[in-house]
Order: C-alpha cells, then sequence, then structure tokens
C-alpha cells in the first residue's frame, strides 16, 4: 500500500434507515485491502436509484447506507497488489465490474463482465465493507458509495480517465440519455432528441 493507507476520517452521505432523511456523518474509511483502491471524489451524480434506496427498494434493504454510485475521482491509495493505477489517477468508479477477458468484455455488445458480476449485497466481494460510523459497519449501494469523500472500491470497477470534462461526458447524463434515444429508436419510436443533439448539447454544457 501507499505510505498515505491508514483509516481516514471523512466525511459521507448516510441514511441511517429507510425513510429517513439523509445526515451528512463523520466516518471512518479502512485502507485499501490487495485489490482495492481509495479514491478522493472530485464530483458526483445524483441518480434516481439512490432515492430508492433513501424510500426503501427491496434491492437494497440493508442500512445504514453510505449513498452514491456515480462519480469522478482521484486514486488517493492503493493495494498491494495493484499495478495498473497510481496516485493521482482521475477515476470513474463504476458498479459493474470489467476483467476485460470474459466473453462478454471482450463481446463488444456488453459490459455485464461474467468474471465480476454486479453485487447488490452492499459489502465488498469478501463481506466486509472499508467504511463505518460510529461504531457501526456501512453498506454501499452498487460498491461505490461516491457521497463521500474517500471511498473504497474494486480495482476492476474503475475506468481511468485523462481529463475531467472526459468524466463529464461518461457520467450518468449521457449514458441515461443517449441510451434512452438509442432505445427508443430500437423500438421504433420516435425520439424526441437525435443522438449526436443529445452530445452536442452536453458538451456545450460543460464547455459553458
Amino acid at each position: 500500500m501507499t505510505s498515505t493507507s491508514q483509516v481516514i476520517t471523512c466525511k459521507a452521505v448516510v441514511c441511517w434507515k429507510v425513510g429517513e432523511g439523509v445526515k451528512i456523518e463523520k466516518i471512518q474509511v479502512d485502507p485499501p485491502k490487495s485489490t482495492e483502491v481509495r479514491l478522493k471524489m472530485l464530483c458526483s451524480s445524483i441518480c434516481h436509484t439512490d432515492i430508492s434506496s433513501i424510500q426503501g427498494t427491496p434491492m437494497f434493504n440493508f442500512y445504514p447506507l453510505a449513498l452514491g454510485h456515480e462519480g469522478v475521482g482521484v486514486v488517493e491509495s492503493v493495494g498491494d497488489e495493484v499495478k495498473s493505477v497510481k496516485g493521482g489517477d482521475m477515476v470513474i468508479p463504476i458498479f459493474v465490474g470489467e476483467c476485460k477477458e470474459c466473453e462478454n468484455c471482450i463481446s463488444g455488445k456488453s459490459n455485464l463482465c461474467m468474471t465480476y458480476p454486479m453485487s447488490l449485497t452492499g459489502l465488498m466481494p469478501d463481506n466486509t465493507s472499508r467504511m463505518s460510523c460510529r461504531g457501526q459497519r456501512l453498506y454501499h449501494p452498487l460498491s461505490c458509495a461516491t457521497w463521500s469523500e474517500t471511498p473504497s472500491t474494486r480495482l476492476s470497477m474503475l475506468t481511468t480517465l485523462l481529463r475531467l470534462i472526459q468524466a463529464l461526458i461518461q457520467l450518468m447524463a449521457a449514458s441515461s440519455h443517449v441510451g434512452s434515444q438509442l432505445a427508443m429508436e430500437l423500438h421504433g419510436r420516435k425520439p424526441r432528441l437525435k443522438v449526436d443533439q443529445v452530445l452536442l448539447s452536453l458538451v456545450l454544457v460543460l464547455l459553458d
């Protein structure tokens, strides 16, 4: 691990029980394990999935929750076996892992990795959490917890980036809008905007 790998106290948005408003709490984040990476978040998105988690959903029925699963950050520290990223690298934590070797990853048609399937346990693959608050273990829906200042995630769940604007274009705003337009076209419905118009509008907003 890097020299900075020690328990960190930082702020995070936490939901303590279903239907209860979120609170900004001071939490503790353990050092990353061998194949994990701890991040310093730069910005995070709000998705309806997070709202559903607060209101209660069978998909995420565990509390307290450290919320957020979309965002951009830089690598703060890495585990012993992590070689492909280093401190200061800009990354997007993703909630669908990528081994880049399985049938789905190399197909060019799906990103639903067969080696690292989406986890809905609210925990890391070893069924533990790197995050705690007031002595209680924190769960993190979709393995990211991007509404915290310094979350940890698996190396397989990171996408490296060159520039912040590249990261912003790839966040939920682009994927949701473009995906919805493509889906409408595939089902024979007339989209309200062409895909290139959606992308152009996003770029213009980001460059404003």
